[in-house]
């Protein structure tokens, strides 16, 4: 339990691996930033949730979990959760990965 309590104690994640929040190639350049889901804009937190629904609604429908928005919001905005937001350097958002640090079944996990 300590590991995630100090993991969730972190204020400022990005410091730990900056130089690898920007990717370049010839045609693109992407920044990331990380952010706990209190901080995280909400415009951002809503485009996360609704490209989790139009990607991944019907492999859920397809388990025994089934999809229910309201369940999955919940999991998305929960206290503990971050963000990792990749984005064009025009601002377009591209991609992101919601994580939290929990505990499950007695031991220390990265829910990603």
């Amino acid at each position: 339990m300590s590991s995630v309590t100090s993991a969730n104690k972190l204020k400022d994640m990005a410091t730990l691996c900056k130089e690898l929040l920007v990717y370049r190639n010839n045609e693109l350049e992407v920044e990331m930033y990380i952010q706990r889901v209190t901080e995280l804009d909400k415009n951002v937190l809503q485009w996360a949730i609704d490209l989790t629904e139009r990607n991944m609604k019907r492999l859920y429908e397809t388990c025994a979990w089934g999809w229910n928005r309201d369940r999955k919001v919940e999991e998305m905005t929960d206290e503990g959760a971050w963000y990792l937001i990749a984005r064009e350097k025009n601002g377009t958002l591209l991609a992101f990965s919601h994580f939290r640090f929990d505990m499950d079944f007695g031991d220390p996990v990265l829910y990603w």
